[in-house]
């Protein structure tokens, strides 16, 4: 019997295949049965008419394969290693003999999958622990394997972030044994947090998912965690990294983005009642500092601002746990629960702040529970429930104080002045806000597998419920509401010189809701895993979730859509061996229903672009210290919304196309070649409803009482287009694993401008946009405005990655590895200019309305781009270049235990390339123009000392 969920949607491995004969026959009723010294308990199935037999969810480790049956010798095929979510053909052939016989096969592993049309790579726990990855020794470093992904290692968040083929910061989803582990504000990997020897491997899907996977078009990460066994076994480590091991690949005065440790950790595992139940455990205390990267010329001008600063970094102090229980509920049914505590602590200041204003706790709580039953050989179940809190949380150090961002110039456009190259930010932050989120899942899926309809079919259907995640922001302005004042450079080439201020924004109170409200994701699943021949396996399923969003705080609904996610994929056998597979798929997947967080007061994620509180804009346009023009953005409210909801606003979507290569070399070796399609269509947009346009001239409101009014919709206009060619090359043996991709990329901009943006009327040709994107993050809807909109380009449009990892288990017990990573250099964004003074065909600066509020012109801007189209005159910085390099050596201990010393060095060349652009850095009139900004992490030196036990 199997005990287990079928491997459409399965969390661990499956093992499948055919047993016959000598003679090519079929043999029914083998009892096939896999046993690992890794694992607690043995997994058994018996073959159908047609000799085929399915092991499934079967735990990631090394397995040995028997086949038993009267009248035939036994066959033992060992060192069959499974990986998590990987489906295994292990054809078997049986000969005749006294069942009291053995026959061992010695035969490579299997390395392709099998059954799905799926891109996927695993990577083992173990190899993870292996490789020096990234110096911030974050749980979700695995991502880094994933093909396609395109890293950012700034120290400003206290882990990495990635972006797969194309997709946002955020799009992704990650399972933790099934169950969803996300935050309710967002997907991002930051807001959950494990110890590093919890791991036991992981499936990165990045093309082609199923119709059982969450919502989120990006990378799906599926982690299979420990378990314990009937033998007591543990682990502990210690990583350190002192500042003084760490180098400066900064200019000349400049601050590193760096990351020093000092993080001890502890696992242990074994039985509660032998054979029945077991515990794993895990816990981490991660201390230690981030650096915040400056360059030297800001720097200097910090000092002179502030005479009292000195350059500091960002401390980081959290206690990670993680406690699981498995165990078999009777022979049909077994359980597995866990739960994690990640809240973590750490100061969040950014670049400019002259000091330590800001402190951030991100995490919470998690639990999960899963019974899976193994009714019969054909039918199988699943039942899931899981909850977390996972949530963010910033205060200000002082909030009596008011934020003092200071600039070295300051332009005029549409009746205002906008600050042009920050050089610091003074006394505080503007705002703090708090944000508990939290959301609970119900997952239910029952498998039933049937042979004689033209073939054989696994039949899944299931339910993904998430009927309630909740929300709620809450915002506290600095100094009780006087909550900012820009100020600029007397003389722009000498910050000595003093500062003035030319512009303050006081909100009408000191704190206040921002978002409050809970919305819902129910999903129903059907698909069938189609295999005519032993070679030909169709898959064909759609996903259908509905999706509702409500907002509490103006007590109406924003949301409520139905949408349809078809998935169908090919995979066929070539030959015999099964060495040579190709798969073609398409796939229509939904953005993650926790990312466009949208609300009637237009608060986006943790509340940001709110308006349930009214302020003043006061601007001193001639710098002679009187205020004279003040622009009021009066508050949303339910009687006087700024937003107008679309009756049909949806999930934004992916369409993915394709087609691929996979073949298994000799040595344990595998290659997949690969192309792809990709279209983000209906993204989060907000097009402008309320102004008045004659012609092209500005003559102001509709509804005098309000600014913007915006319709909340989905971007018809225009969408990403991403196409993509990827290799994938992987080597797994005992002594020898490598993981290597790579990915060249051709992104553009299809479609027209938005109705009403500003750029349709003043540079209606530029449109073209081939290069330098900007980001592909539905958190929250952009404005129509591209022009004043326009910033240097978002990272997940890199034209080309390559990665390659490896673990060398050389000779008297020494350990070599490394990682390298290249990703091709940013391009610029659209190149802006300005004019002297505003266009007057397109209105004057300001209009006075009938209730005499003066408001500024939108096409009054002076900001232009500077060429034919948005994609003409970019550059392009230099491209990343990352060396990571471990030497390390396991000494045994007896009985049983060994210790190993592990030696990190990350950054081997101490390379300082940048991975994004200072702000400005398109503005041909900002002294940023051309300079790269978020330089690589810099060499640094990490020692890790781990105990077997």
């Amino acid at each position: 019997m199997c005990t287990a969920v079928d491997a459409i949607a399965q969390t661990e491995g499956s093992i499948r295949g055919y047993v016959r004969d000598e003679q090519g026959g079929a043999l029914p009723g083998v009892t096939m049965t896999v046993t690992s010294a890794d694992t607690a308990k043995p997994r058994v199935a018996v073959s159908d008419q047609e000799g085929y037999y399915r092991l499934l969810n079967v735990p990631p480790g090394d397995y040995t394969v028997t086949a038993e049956l009267a009248g035939f010798s036994k066959l033992v095929r060992p060192n069959v290693m499974v990986r998590a979510g990987l489906n295994l053909g292990v054809d078997l052939v049986m000969k005749l003999g006294a069942i009291s016989e053995t026959v061992q096969v010695v035969a490579e592993t299997p390395l392709l999958e099998m059954s799905k049309a799926e891109q996927a790579v695993n990577v083992s726990g173990e190899m993870q622990q292996s490789l020096p990855l990234g110096s911030q020794k974050h749980w979700s470093e695995f991502l880094r394997f994933a093909p396609g992904a395109i890293s950012r290692d700034a120290t400003n968040n206290q882990a990495p972030v990635f972006y797969v083929h194309g997709s946002g910061i955020t799009s992704s989803s990650t399972l933790i044994d099934g169950a969803d582990m996300t935050s309710a504000i967002n997907p991002w990997a930051g807001y959950a947090a494990l110890p590093e020897d919890t791991i036991s491997d992981v499936q990165l899907k990045t093309s082609g998912l199923d119709a059982a996977a969450p919502l989120g078009m990006g990378v799906a990460a599926n982690v299979v965690t420990k378990s314990g066994t009937n033998a007591f076994k543990g682990s502990g480590t210690f990583t350190y990294s002192p500042k003084s091991w760490i180098g400066n690949n900064a200019p000349a005065g400049g601050t590193p983005e760096s990351a020093s440790l000092k993080m001890p950790e502890f696992a242990v595992g074994g039985p509660i009642v032998r054979d029945k139940w077991w515990f794993y455990g895990s816990y981490r205390y991660r201390s230690g500092t981030f650096g915040i990267g400056r360059q030297s010329d800001q720097v200097a001008d910090m000092k002179a601002l502030d005479p009292q600063f000195t350059p500091f970094d960002n401390n980081i102090g959290a206690n990670i746990f993680f406690a699981k229980v498995s165990g078999r509920v009777s022979p049909v049914h077994e359980l597995s629960a866990f739960f994690n505590r990640d809240a973590t602590p750490y100061e969040s200041n950014g670049l400019f702040n002259t000091g330590a204003f800001v402190k951030t706790i991100i995490g919470g709580e998690g639990v999960s529970a899963r019974v899976t039953s193994a009714w019969s050989n054909w039918l199988t179940s699943r039942v899931a429930f899981s909850w977390n809190n996972k949530s963010a949380i910033t205060e200000m150090v002082n909030p009596s104080a008011t934020s003092r961002p200071v600039f070295r110039t300051a332009i005029p456009s549409s009746g205002q002045l906008v600050g042009v190259t920050q050089r610091a930010t003074l006394s505080n932050v503007s705002s703090a806000s708090k944000s508990p989120y939290t959301k609970w899942t119900v997952t239910a899926d029952t498998t039933m597998y049937k042979t004689g309809w033209a073939g054989s079919h696994e039949i899944q259907a299931g339910v993904f419920l998430q009927p309630h995640m909740t929300r709620e922001d809450t915002i506290v302005y600095a100094n009780n509401g006087f909550a900012l004042e820009d100020q600029v450079f007397r003389d722009a080439t000498n910050p000595a010189a003093g500062i003035v201020p030319f512009h303050r924004r006081i909100y009408d109170a000191g704190s206040g809701l921002l978002a409050q409200g809970h919305f819902a994701d129910n999903a129903v699943y059907l698909q069938d895993g189609w295999r005519p021949t032993s070679r030909l396996t169709i898959n064909a399923g759609v996903r259908v979730d509905r999706v509702t969003r409500d907002d509490d705080l103006f007590t109406l609904r924003l949301q409520d859509s139905w949408e349809i996610g078809p998935r169908a994929g090919v995979n066929f056998v070539l030959t015999k061996d099964q060495r040579n597979v190709v798969r073609g798929s398409f796939m229509r997947v939904h953005e993650a229903v926790n990312i466009n967080a949208q609300s009637a007061s237009g608060a986006g994620t943790q509340g940001s672009g709110a308006q349930t509180i009214g302020y003043r804009d006061l601007y001193d346009t001639s710098l002679d210290g009187t205020f004279r023009a003040v622009f009021v953005t009066p508050a949303a409210s339910p009687v006087s919304p700024n937003r107008i909801i679309d009756p049909g606003y949806h999930q934004p979507f992916v369409e993915e196309w394709s087609v691929g290569y996979r073949r298994q070399l000799p040595g344990q070796a595998s290659l997949d070649i690969g192309f792809m399609t990709r279209n983000y269509r209906d993204r989060t947009a907000l097009v402008e409803q309320n102004a008045i346009y004659s012609g092209s001239v500005f003559q102001g409101y509709k509804n005098p009482a309000l600014n913007e009014i915006y319709l909340l919709t989905n971007n018809q206009w225009n969408w990403p287009v991403y196409r993509a060619l990827e290799i994938v090359a992987t080597k797994q043996t005992k002594r020898f694993q490598t993981v290597a991709s790579y990915t060249f990329v051709r992104p553009h901009l299809a479609g027209t401008w938005q109705p009403n943006d500003p750029a349709s009327f003043i540079q209606p040709n530029a449109f073209a946009f081939d290069k330098g994107l900007p980001s592909n993050d539905n958190r929250s809807a952009s404005t129509n405005d591209s022009i004043n909109g326009a910033t240097s380009s978002s990272i997940e449009w890199t034209e080309q990655v390559a990665r390659l990892s490896a673990v060398y288990h050389a000779p008297w017990d020494f350990t070599v590895s490394g990682s390298y990573t290249l990703q091709k250099g940013r391009w610029s964004g659209p190149i802006m200019t300005r004019l002297s003074a505003s266009d007057p065909q397109f209105g004057p600066p300001t209009v006075t309305l009938p209730n005499g509020r003066v408001v500024s012109n939108p096409l009054a801007t002076t900001i232009r781009f500077a060429n034919a189209t948005r994609s003409d005159g970019q550059y392009q910085l230099a491209g990343l270049h990352y060396l990571n390099l471990r030497l390390g050596r396991e000494f045994h201990l007896p009985p049983d235990r060994k210790f190993a010393v592990n030696l990190d060095l990350f950054n081997v060349a101490n390379l300082g390339s940048f991975q994004g652009f200072l702000a400005g850095a398109n503005q041909l009139y900002s002294t940023n123009y051309g300079r790269g900004g978020e330089i690589q992490p810099p060499r640094s030196v990490q020692l890790e000392l781990r105990l077997w036990f």
